[in-house]
């Protein structure tokens, strides 16, 4: 049926069982992630039953190259709070890490967020801020 980074309200709603407030907090929750990484991450859209997204990984393909990545090094509090999985706590805690930090190195920042995150979420956080070659 089409790839989910870029469907639009109208290729999801094709899906039995999802209509238009389905549809619509898909691609808000898109958005506000930059796009999916996981096809698991549907899962975490609000109400989104498993036999739901269950439907839509039979129906969506997944293209992680249309995600919005971010640079951990550079990545303001507004930047950071668009990814649910990263708390409001943990993520004034990495800013003032970096900013007391001498060596930014890449390594020192994601060694920060891998022994906080649980390994799912960590994985996810380094897929949205690989840097691209």
């Amino acid at each position: 049926m089409g790839e989910i980074n870029s469907a639009d309200t109208s290729q999801l709603k094709r899906i039995q069982g999802i209509g238009s407030v389905y549809s619509n907090r898909i691609i808000k929750f898109r958005k506000r992630l930059g796009g999916f990484v996981d096809i698991e991450q549907l899962g975490a859209v609000y109400g989104l039953k498993e036999n739901l997204v269950d439907s839509i990984k039979k129906y969506f393909t997944l293209d992680i190259l249309k995600v919005k990545k971010i640079q951990l090094k550079d990545a303001n509090s507004y930047e950071l709070k668009r990814y649910p999985f990263l708390s409001e706590n943990l993520i004034d805690e990495y800013l003032e890490f970096r900013a007391k930090s001498s060596s930014e190195s890449m390594d020192s920042l994601t060694n920060f967020f891998k022994k906080r995150l649980n390994k799912y979420d960590f994985y996810l956080l380094s897929l949205y801020t690989k840097p691209e070659l």
